[in-house]
């Protein structure tokens, strides 16, 4: 497949090299994860020179210009012996794949698997200072096996799916041995400490997920338009609550409204349909589209659940987007969301699977355009003060080994 394209140093000329970092994923770019290429973006505006990999190409023919330029400087693994690393890089490696064997055996497995890829991807990163992945499962196995080949610490972003999901003991020995996880808010870090139990204590930095360059914050709240339909973006997911939607529009026709719901997101045609003729599944649409149609409605929805296998979300970026554009987003107290609703914004938020309360705020507001204006001005200086790109801080400052705050 040949070696990953060279990635240009935002330093060059200066007589400094920017400390470089790998980024290694096992899908990249992925249509639903378009918060990394935005980290990766800001991350080089901050002077860190960004190394992607992934295990294979995305499924996708195309997610975005952005995604698409990290598509052509992303390396894309082949096979290498790890031999090449030397005996005690292999032992390391090696330790990693038998400790996973006796803690998950499919996580194991998959570590045997994928070491020579992973030899593949640090043959091509030996001069990088750290190594970093997103997500707790795969992508942190593979991560963490081309650290050990090229001896450097590594980190991975934890995601709520993951955390909830994961092979609890496998995951507590890969928070351990990480020089650090990100989180992405309070809660998560408190699970995942709580999980680790009480011996060796693992380190998390606290780094918001900073919103894409497409969602600037608007200058003003968006306009009140009853006509305008409400908007939901999501996965067609049980942790996303869609199911509810059919009883959320009944309990508003019941208080004397009848909007249109517009579903934008990929849709499983195997999950049960919730769509009606006031519910409309859009399907995938581009980052320009969502934003405008976001800062078209009257509001956005988003009635998270906690699955049946115990799935949940942490902050969803569809409720900070949505934000971003002046319009307020009512959703549920579930997983990280009440942490992104301080203070007065909390009226937006219903208890999970109460469709009644879900639809007595979307009602509330609809009748009061003057609440709507005021919760949406706290919605915009919410995403300005804590989502724009100093959310990444603490995330550089831990790349470059200083201590930061530990939630």
């Amino acid at each position: 497949m040949g070696p990953a394209p060279h990635v240009p140093d935002p330093d060059a000329g200066s007589g400094a090299k920017a400390p470089r970092i790998a980024y290694v994923l096992t899908e990249f770019p992925a249509l639903t994860e378009t918060f990394v290429t935005t980290e990766c973006t800001l991350l080089e505006r901050r002077g860190i020179d960004v190394l992607p990999f992934s295990l294979r190409r995305p499924a996708h023919a195309s997610v975005g210009a952005e995604a698409d330029g990290w598509r052509r400087r992303t390396g894309y693994a082949g096979l290498q012996s790890p031999w090449s690393f030397g005996g005690s890089a292999v032992r390391r490696a090696l330790a990693i794949t038998t400790d996973h064997l006796r803690l998950a055996p499919v996580e194991g497995a998959f570590a045997a698997r994928v070491l020579p890829a992973a030899a593949w991807i640090a043959e091509r990163s030996r001069d990088v200072l750290h190594v970093h992945t997103h997500f707790e499962r795969g992508a942190a196995i593979l991560a963490s096996l081309v650290a050990a080949l090229l001896d450097r610490p590594w980190s991975f972003t934890a995601h709520a799916f993951g955390v909830y999901l994961s092979a609890p003991r496998a995951l507590a020995y890969r928070c351990r041995h990480a020089a650090f996880v990100r989180v992405s808010h309070q809660s998560l870090g408190t699970r995942l400490r709580a999980l680790a139990g009480a011996g060796t204590p693992i380190r998390t930095v606290l780094a918001r997920t900073p919103l894409p360059a497409q969602f600037h914050v608007a200058d003003a709240p968006s306009p009140l338009d009853p006509t305008v339909p409400l908007v939901v973006v999501a996965r067609d997911v049980p942790k996303k609550g869609l199911l509810l939607l059919p009883d959320i529009a009944r309990e508003l026709r019941l208080l004397g409204h009848t909007p249109r719901i517009d579903v934008i997101g990929p849709v499983d045609v195997r999950a049960p349909s919730w769509a009606t003729d006031t519910i409309a599944r859009l399907g995938p649409l581009p980052h320009d589209a969502i934003r405008r149609r976001l800062s078209q409605a009257t509001l956005s929805l988003l009635p998270c659940r906690i699955a049946p296998n115990g799935d949940r979300d942490g902050i969803p970026l569809s409720l900070l987007e949505s934000m971003a554009v002046g319009t307020p987003a009512v959703s549920t107290r579930v997983g990280g969301i009440p942490e992104a609703y301080p203070g007065e914004l909390q009226e937006l938020l219903a208890a999970p699977e109460d469709t009644v309360g879900i639809a007595r705020i979307v009602a509330r507001i609809l009748d009061s355009p003057g609440r709507r204006r005021d919760l949406a001005a706290l919605g915009l200086d919410l995403v300005a003060r804590d989502y724009g790109p100093s959310a990444l801080d603490p995330l550089v400052t831990a790349f470059m080994g200083r201590p930061a705050p530990v939630p």
